[in-house]
């Protein structure tokens, strides 16, 4: 049987450098002359290469994502000083986006943390699949009005948070 063009031009976890090289540090390690220090580089020169990989597809599959993101409809509105505003709730972005991010292997998770009691700092993380992940930080005041309970003004600082942190990393457009 032999291979078709695509499949011996494929590249295989075997085949990456990283592999190679752990191969190297295998056959090292077994080696009662080679020392620590010098296996110690080895590790590091596979952990860099690991991490070059891992950003590699990181990028090659934010890049097939952004091609495929559509434009967010702003549906939501809301009374604000000189009249309605409108804005991309959080619910229309996460219907558009989630199948797009499990397709190419992406996930978003969110934290915060509270800077001095008036404001918070909002982080998002989106990971890859293959290991990379790139974090991007937010730091708000907390949304007050006098119609919303204090629970209730941080709830939406926290969905304006996840909102444009989303758009952020994914460089999405409002239509």
């Amino acid at each position: 049987h032999e291979a078709s063009p695509d499949q011996e031009m494929a590249p295989t976890l075997s085949s990456s450098p990283a592999a190679s090289l752990l191969a190297v540090i295998a056959n090292a390690a077994t080696d009662p002359r080679v020392d620590v220090e010098k296996m110690e580089r080895l590790l590091a020169m596979h952990q860099t290469i690991l991490a070059d990989q891992r950003r590699a597809a990181f990028s090659a599959a934010l890049a097939r994502l952004q091609a495929k993101l559509p434009q967010i409809t702003k549906a939501g509105r809301i009374q604000a000083k000189g009249g309605e505003r409108r804005y991309a709730k959080i619910e229309d972005i996460d219907v558009a986006i989630r199948p797009l991010l499990a397709e190419e292997g992406f996930a978003f998770s969110f934290n915060e943390d509270s800077s001095d009691g008036k404001n918070k700092v909002f982080s998002c993380e989106l990971s890859h699949a293959e290991g990379h992940a790139v974090i991007k930080r937010l730091t708000l005041p907390i949304d007050s009005s006098p119609y919303r309970t204090d629970c209730q003004s941080v709830g939406s600082t926290t969905s304006y948070a996840r909102r444009y942190l989303i758009k952020m990393h994914l460089n999405m457009v409002e239509a």
